[in-house]
């Protein structure tokens, strides 16, 4: 289904994981009031939200995140679809509609049927990704991603299927909660995963047509407002 957005814009935007997007989305909304529709595989789960990163978001316009029941499979066609149907429906109020994400799957389905600009955030020197991986890690376990997962397992969510699928971060939570790694082991093998997911996710948006690229550098978020809104 074709989504007539002729009377909206809808900029999404993407990057690898850990590249800055959610600083950029809280900025970029809050300055201009503009709705922000979840297009990430596990934000959208209930319950989960540190190690999927949806703690750090501050707009309270915002939509598909933590609808899904954890114990759900993934469907990104059914997601893509209730996205479609969002930005048909916000297009009647909104001038700017933004998009959150970087899934390899939602991406190519939403392109096929909206009209929509492209804004991707990589990071200008790749050789200190690594070492930005594992502030990130360090982060999640300041913001309460062990206690998250305690609280899910007593919950009865064990069984979820974020826990035990998503094997990025929350894996490794659960190896140290069970006492099979230490917290040095922890930090380090969340920050290779995300290293390393961090790299095809990157690889992925490369070889996308017509995305506008920035790099994460300081005073990025206004670079990007002024592309977008040169007036």
């Amino acid at each position: 289904m074709k989504v007539d957005n002729s009377k909206s814009r809808i900029i999404f935007f993407t990057g690898p994981t850990g590249a800055g997007k959610t600083k950029l989305i809280n900025y970029i909304s809050g300055k201009y009031n503009s709705p922000v529709i979840n297009m990430d595989s596990m934000q959208s789960y209930d319950f989960f939200e540190v190690g999927t990163g949806r703690i750090d978001l501050d707009t309270e316009r915002r939509y598909l995140y933590g609808y899904k029941d954890p114990r759900e499979e993934k469907n990104g066609e059914e997601h893509v679809n209730l996205a479609k149907d969002l930005i048909a429906d916000l297009a009647k109020s909104n001038k700017i509609i933004l998009l959150d994400g970087a899934s390899t799957t939602y991406i190519p389905l939403l392109l096929k049927d909206v009209e929509l600009e492209i804004i991707a955030i990589k990071f200008k020197d790749e050789s200190k990704i690594s070492e930005k991986m594992r502030l990130r890690t360090k982060c999640f376990l300041d913001e309460g991603i062990v206690e998250e997962v305690k609280n899910a397992i007593e919950k009865g969510l064990s069984d979820s299927y974020i826990l035990k699928h998503e094997n990025l971060v929350y894996l490794p939570v659960i190896q140290y909660i069970n006492q099979q790694i230490s917290e040095e082991d922890l930090i380090t093998e969340i920050a290779a995963n995300m290293l390393k997911y961090h790299m095809y996710q990157l690889d992925f948006l490369d070889k996308l047509e017509g995305i506008k690229w920035f790099y994460n550098d300081d005073g990025y978020e206004k670079e990007i407002e002024e592309y977008l809104f040169p007036d």
